[in-house]
């Protein structure tokens, strides 16, 4: 499932730092929770995003996701300088870092333990010209949509996306204003919707589930400056998923402490 944290703050202050509380559920049932945080100084952005499956799920299919990465602006350009992605799921290790040029893209990765070329294959260097991370394309999609929303035109685009060992093509539609519940009381929103569509480091288990595994996700922005998540929904691989905001909070550890 495609989830992108567009958190975000539109404070007078020159440093910002605010964190997103997520709950996880699938079928219903509270699988895991998301936490993304931003700070954002003078030009330059921090991101990360913590993601765990709950009790339950730790028992049946535990899963630990810290993220973190660091990205510029200069001449309304975006300059990506860093990408650690730490993943531990079923008990197993895998540490992604993504390293770049000084023009901001992506020169090379850094997988350990490596992937086996002979299940998943290799995404050649070349084939990442004009792609992002994808804390990048979080900025790149609020870019978009606040542009949209200044000047009503471009409401469609895509962007090609490298997590360290795939590539893909997000694709993302504004569908425009709407008013949904949330909480029991009515909020403006801004819809977007994300889909993906894979173009290489994907192994064959992988392509064979798709398109099952990359579903249409529907997501909500909360209808002001900062153009913050308030839900996802989309149908997993066996029924529906959805992500809802729980609370607000200045860091992950403060979120994680609450």
């Amino acid at each position: 499932m495609i989830l992108m944290v567009c958190v975000s703050s539109v404070e007078a202050a020159s440093v910002t730092q605010k964190a997103r509380y997520y709950e996880v559920y699938w079928n219903g049932l509270h699988i895991g929770d998301l936490i993304g945080e931003i700070k954002e100084e003078d030009g330059h952005t921090t991101m990360a995003t913590f993601m765990r499956s709950n009790d339950m799920m730790q028992i049946v299919a535990p899963y630990n996701n810290i993220a973190h990465g660091s990205i510029a602006t200069a001449n309304n350009r975006l300059l990506a300088s860093s990408f650690e992605d730490q993943i531990r799921f079923r008990r197993k290790n895998k540490y992604i870092e993504l390293h770049y040029d000084n023009d901001g893209n992506i020169a090379r990765n850094t997988i350990i333990p490596p992937e086996d070329p002979n299940k998943r294959p290799t995404v050649p260097m070349n084939m990442l010209k004009d792609s992002v991370d994808p804390f990048t394309a979080v900025l790149l999609v609020r870019k978009q949509v606040r542009d949209y929303l200044l000047e009503g035109k471009n409401n469609r685009f895509s962007k090609n996306i490298f997590e360290g060992r795939s590539l893909f093509t997000l694709q993302v539609d504004i569908r425009g204003r709407e008013t949904i519940e949330l909480n029991k009381r009515p909020v403006s929103v801004i819809h977007i919707t994300l889909s993906r569509q894979p173009i290489a480091g994907y192994t064959a288990k992988e392509l064979l589930k798709m398109p099952a595994q990359n579903p249409v996700i529907d997501v909500y922005l909360e209808d002001n400056p900062s153009l913050l998540p308030v839900r996802a929904t989309g149908q997993a691989l066996v029924g529906s998923a959805m992500a809802v905001l729980k609370k607000e909070c200045t860091s992950i550890d403060e979120c994680l402490r609450d």
